[in-house]
């Protein structure tokens, strides 16, 4: 019985090698392209990029995101853009497009829109490298910004004495430029004046025989600077002004209600806030890079009451959050990412109401019983920030209950939501076991 079995697995293993043999000897597997996706729709949330069905990008990308080199045999393919939006999982198609992929070729897919419509950008070039150069795909596909000219230069060049990559406009690209390995710079102007620099990007490597692109995609809400740039090159990176910075809203929502001073650096180094106002936003530029941050009573720097050591991002918003009693105060830092979605509302909300137990938070459909609801949106001790809630334009009940006594301590209050950013601050009434509602941001405007 053994040696039938070994005879017979012998056998079988011929016939599925010549099998195997005749099949491969009867088909050559197309070449294969690289392809690389960059979402630059600056209104969409989440962004996949589909095949039949098939995600071909995972995880999805987020505004600004690109993918690693994806390969695709030699072929003519019809590629979906699909969108996250909020509540259940339940991806929607934005638009469709044909792309035939020919051998040789390295593409770029930027997945943008221009007027509420689906437009993406293909940019093709040559997959042929030269060992001794860099090669350069530019691309604009922001359709807010007017046309520019892109150069690629080291630091010590003025454009004035350069000529550039090409001077683009919206869904424009340069896709054959070269550069000696070193490094570099990236430069917009204002089209066909290099003396009016838009942007001027820090300095990056260009290696031998390697390719880059850059894609020029809309401002958002997000970040404070008014022109990015998404570079590819081997990993991705976001590309801003070597000039921007940050920005902060700062909020007091200490419980004695006093003004507050805040300071840069270690030794109260300069005064970022003078005495910031009770419940309300205060606006302030910040420098970018590891920061110390602290708060003290209004005048009197011989008490620091709060300190906190942030790591700034470049472009980005944050919110200075000051609670707590005084002589205790605590200063939260989160980032806030205040970009607008189409069709949207964005909502937060952030606790500052110490005199209470943590409190769940609901956002309803008008006239909804909270009996009828399986929990809250989340549930926020204070201090406390919560994400932002992408909501569909509408009307809303918001309502706070206390998460030990489950007593409704705020609500229902009706409040209307369109396109745009909103925060509720929630802080201890003037009341004991009390709350005030403060409302911020689109709510105001």
């Amino acid at each position: 019985m053994r040696s039938r079995n070994r005879y017979a697995a012998a056998a079988a293993l011929v016939l599925a090698s010549i099998a195997l043999f005749g099949c491969d000897s009867g088909r050559t597997r197309p070449p294969q392209v690289s392809v690389h996706v960059v979402h630059a729709a600056a209104e969409r949330s989440s962004l996949e990029l589909r095949r039949i069905q098939n995600p071909e990008t995972r995880p999805a990308l987020e505004y600004r995101g690109a993918s690693p080199r994806l390969r695709f045999d030699v072929d003519e393919y019809e590629f979906s853009a699909y969108i996250d939006p909020p509540g259940p999982p339940q991806w929607e198609l934005l638009g469709t497009f044909t792309v035939s992929l020919t051998p040789e070729t390295d593409y770029l897919f930027v997945l943008t829109e221009a007027n509420g419509a689906f437009k993406p950008i293909v940019v093709e070039s040559s997959a042929e490298r030269q060992n001794d150069r860099s090669h350069i795909v530019a691309v604009h596909a922001a359709p807010s910004l007017a046309p520019m000219s892109v150069y690629v230069e080291p630091s010590d060049v003025d454009p004035a004495a350069a000529a550039p990559l090409g001077t683009l406009a919206f869904g424009e690209s340069v896709n054959d430029a070269t550069r000696a390995p070193g490094d570099y710079r990236l430069v917009l102007t204002e089209a066909g004046n290099p003396a009016n620099v838009l942007m001027r990007s820090a300095e990056f490597e260009l290696a031998a025989g390697a390719a880059y692109s850059f894609t020029i995609v809309d401002p958002a809400g997000d970040s404070v600077a008014p022109i990015s740039v998404v570079a590819i090159g081997g990993d991705s990176v976001v590309l801003y002004d070597e000039s921007v910075g940050a920005l902060a809203r700062v909020i007091n929502a200490a419980a004695d209600r006093q003004p507050r001073d805040l300071y840069l650096g270690e030794e109260l180094d300069e005064k970022l806030v003078d005495a910031a106002p009770a419940l309300t936003e205060v606006l302030v530029d910040l420098p970018t890079g590891q920061q110390t941050i602290s708060v003290t009573p209004a005048g009197n720097t011989g008490v620091v009451e709060a300190e906190a050591e942030p790591a700034i991002a470049i472009g980005r918003h944050y919110t200075f959050f000051v609670t707590g009693e005084a002589g205790k105060l605590r200063l939260s830092t989160p980032v806030d990412d205040r970009r607008v979605l189409a069709e949207y509302a964005r909502l937060r909300f952030l606790n500052a109401a110490s005199q209470l137990e943590p409190l769940e938070v609901f956002v309803l459909p008008p006239d909804t019983d909270i009996e009828d609801v399986p929990g809250p949106n989340f549930t926020l001790a204070a201090p406390g920030t919560s994400p932002r809630l992408n909501l569909e334009v509408g009307d809303y009940d918001l309502v706070l209950r206390d998460s030990e006594s489950e007593e409704i301590v705020a609500g229902p209050l009706r409040v209307s939501l369109g396109e745009g950013i909103y925060t509720v601050l929630i802080a201890n009434g003037t009341e004991p076991d009390t709350a005030e509602i403060i409302y911020l941001d689109d709510f105001v405007e």
